[in-house]
């Protein structure tokens, strides 16, 4: 649990547009949790499944986000 509060730690403080906020991390009956903000919108994967293969450019932008 002692790196997992570690970790949290770290989330917790980074904030950036590409990041998902960390907003807690506890546990509840012996199992570990965190909580993120929610973001709208779609996943990598639904975007993939609803246009196909996306363009080398396309790609490298999300590669480079991620």
């Amino acid at each position: 649990m002692l790196r997992s509060r570690r970790a949290f730690g770290l989330a917790a403080r980074l904030g950036h547009p590409n990041i998902v906020a960390a907003l807690e991390a506890s546990e509840d009956r012996n199992v570990q949790f965190l909580t993120m903000e929610f973001v709208e919108g779609n996943d990598l994967d639904a975007l993939v499944r609803e246009v196909g293969p996306l363009p080398i450019k396309t790609s490298l932008h999300c590669i480079i986000q991620a």
